[in-house]
């Protein structure tokens, strides 16, 4: 069983996955992500510095291996630090439209990419199911959100298909996760403190992994 910090929102609980802390060390919190004039100060770090993540340590251990973020969710830049990064390729797409169109393009490039390079860490993020079930009516959550689910699941299928092609799979840590859940009366919502609000997927795949083992 796998659960997000609290409270249940986008940009904290990405920070804590990213670290590997909880808000009060990194910092990144609620307010944060709504421009609070109180940002939290990140423990052993001075006032403005970023929180150092899994991008921070691999370049600091191992200053020549490739990175990449893939990612339409322009906030999530504030927790990448640029000079970590190989590729930084941030597509904006801001609704559930927008986001239907552009992200199956991220993928496509993200797929692309893995023929011409090795990532020995990369991250690909896409937000239509967020956007997606902000929008969504009352009423429409089986039928419009079901099909979404079954969408991105083919763009992570591309993308394991193509480390496949790649010869890569064999090699690769692959973990598929979300950042929160959505409260139980509506589906639309989250940032609360509710059990279907920080209940999260949490897949790995890939050597070592037994399958059927649960954390």
């Amino acid at each position: 069983e796998v659960r997000v910090t609290q409270p249940s929102s986008s940009l904290s609980s990405w920070a804590s996955i990213l670290t590997g802390s909880p808000p009060e060390m990194h910092g990144v919190h609620l307010a944060a992500q709504l421009r609070s004039e109180y940002p939290v100060r990140p423990a052993s770090y001075p006032e403005g510095v970023r929180y150092p993540t899994l991008f921070t340590a691999l370049r600091e251990a191992r200053p020549r291996l490739s990175t990449a973020a893939y990612y339409s969710w322009p906030p999530l830049s504030s927790l990448l630090g640029q000079a970590e990064l190989n590729v930084s390729a941030l597509r904006p797409c801001g609704s559930c439209d927008g986001c239907v169109k552009v992200e199956p393009q991220l993928a496509a490039e993200f797929v692309k990419a893995l023929k011409r390079q090795r990532f020995a860490l990369s991250w690909v993020y896409f937000d239509v199911l967020d956007e997606c079930a902000h929008a969504l009516r009352a009423g429409d959550r089986d039928a419009a959100y079901t099909p979404l689910l079954r969408t991105v699941d083919e763009w992570v299928g591309r993308i394991v298909r193509a480390l496949h092609a790649s010869r890569m799979a064999k090699s690769t840590l692959l973990l598929v996760a979300s950042d929160h859940g959505r409260d139980a009366p509506t589906g639309r919502s989250h940032g609360g403190f509710s059990t279907a609000e920080l209940e999260v997927p949490w897949i790995l795949s890939g050597p070592g992994v037994v399958q059927g083992s649960a954390c």
